[in-house]
């Protein structure tokens, strides 16, 4: 669904490639909500299809700052922060997407940079 365009300066990899996903999330809306419903309900299958997602997700963002083997505390607070953008669209579209893409975007931005500082990776964020 999301591809990080590597040949990007990486201050702006993550701000387009969250910028892609709410695009995504924007045309695709009805199979965005069905697949965030599939992952909480009691088809085995649709989790585990789910949960791969989730956790490829994960690997493409961390992969955004050439992070190809992420400490433990990394790969759980982004697998963290991937639920926290998942329902943070999800809240998005059922308030009529009233908050301008580009602040949500900027929100997020914000929160994951932070998250990685604090899992011991700061050297490897945009400075500014």
């Amino acid at each position: 669904m999301i591809v990080v365009d590597q040949d990007v300066p990486v201050e702006r990899r993550l701000r387009g490639t969250l910028d892609r996903f709410f695009r995504h999330v924007e045309e695709s809306e009805a199979t965005f909500r069905l697949g965030l419903r599939a992952g909480l309900g009691p088809e085995e299958e649709l989790r585990r299809i789910v949960s791969e997602g989730q956790e490829a997700a994960v690997m493409l963002i961390l992969r955004v700052f050439g992070i190809t083997r992420p400490n433990r505390l990394a790969r759980v607070a982004v697998r963290g922060w991937t639920g926290s953008l998942d329902r943070a669209a999800l809240a998005w579209l059922e308030e009529g997407r009233r908050i301008r893409r580009t602040e949500i975007v900027a929100l997020l931005e914000a929160t994951l940079l932070e998250t990685l500082r604090q899992c011991g990776y700061a050297d490897r964020l945009p400075t500014s």
